[in-house]
């Protein structure tokens, strides 16, 4: 049941940071929420769709609802506030598609973008059978507005950006997917431009009124580029170097 009680999900915050894993005295606990607690994230991922979108509770179950069972969620928690402060959701490839594949696929009179995945995966200089199953999803990657950075590499959105990159790292992961708004896809890009368009596939409204871009990137080649580009920015993001002193970060 997806929470939109603010003081309902302050208590189930309350009970996750209470636990010994989830204890700290450092501005930011950068953590998985397991299956138990993933409702603290979907508040989160909730606020952002009903922000924007005026997406109700059975509207955000209808369209993420059936990923669950696939999706890693990512929490980052004000350390000293003990609240959530930004969500991550990956979904991982299975058996059921991933979601924006979905979406590229489906008919341009649908809403989506009429490409298959054999042909997606041709144009990035990829294999859909070999590399489809080393793919994952940044479903969503979602900011409270009170931590909201504004593009700049610091707070909330540097610890989910960090975390994204070394579960993906971490899991031998090749390609990440996403479905990215015009103005975070380009926040995200004066890091280094680690996101490149898919080509041949114009931007477009998605799920809404404003336009999306239909984003990858190849995580290993994203690593060498942004570490030949800008060595303390590659060490930030992708390793978490100079992160210690603010950051509690448990990935599993």
């Amino acid at each position: 049941m997806l929470i939109t009680d603010t003081a309902q999900l302050q208590s189930l915050t309350n009970e996750f940071l209470n636990k010994p894993e989830n204890k700290t005295d450092k501005d930011w606990l950068v953590t998985v929420v397991s299956d138990e607690y993933k409702e603290i994230a979907k508040y989160v991922e909730f606020k952002l769709f009903n922000d924007r979108l005026s997406q109700s509770p059975e509207q955000m179950e209808e369209r993420y609802g059936s990923y669950d069972e696939q999706s890693i969620f990512i929490g980052i928690f004000d350390g000293k506030q003990k609240k959530i402060a930004g969500s991550l959701r990956i979904i991982k490839s299975a058996e059921k598609e991933l979601k924006c594949f979905s979406s590229f696929s489906a008919a341009v009179e649908n809403g989506g973008w009429g490409v298959d995945k054999e042909s997606l995966f041709q144009s990035i200089g990829g294999d859909a059978t070999s590399d489809y199953p080393r793919s994952w999803e940044i479903a969503t990657i979602a900011v409270l507005p009170e931590y909201a950075s504004g593009g700049a590499i610091n707070g909330a959105s540097l610890g989910l950006y960090h975390a994204c990159f070394k579960l993906a790292i971490d899991h031998q992961v090749k390609y990440l997917f996403a479905i990215q708004e015009q103005k975070p896809f380009q926040n995200v890009q004066q890091w280094g431009e680690p996101f490149s368009r898919i080509p041949n596939m114009e931007d477009k409204p998605h799920e809404g009124d404003t336009l999306n871009v239909a984003s990858y990137l190849e995580v290993e080649q994203t690593v060498l580029k942004l570490k030949a580009l800008n060595a303390d920015l590659a060490g930030l993001l992708i390793e978490g170097r100079g992160l210690e002193n603010g950051y509690d970060i448990n990935l599993g």
